[in-house]
């Protein structure tokens, strides 16, 4: 029986590069280990994500977009605009 894919299957791609480059931006490099943590997840299953083999569920999207300072549609390649959303108050 096959699995039902995540909506956002298709961001894995964009995920490592994006990490990558907002890490060079922000001048913080975070390890798969550091996101585990934050996470709390195994750094197995980060490496994981980076490579399609799981996805990040939407909460665990909004924790990531947060930490790097970013939106969720940048880290799903979305947009290539790097800005924040300003939270509603």
């Amino acid at each position: 029986q096959p699995h039902a894919r995540s909506p956002f299957a298709h961001s894995y791609d964009y995920w490592l590069q994006r990490r990558r480059n907002i890490s060079h931006m922000r001048g913080k490099e975070y390890t798969q280990t550091d996101i585990g943590h934050l996470l709390h997840m195994d750094q197995s299953n980060v490496s994981k994500a980076e490579h399609g083999k799981r996805y990040f569920s939407i909460n665990q999207y909004r924790q990531l977009a947060t930490l790097f300072h970013t939106s969720i549609d940048y880290l799903c390649g979305l947009t290539d605009d790097c800005s924040p959303y300003e939270s509603p108050d």
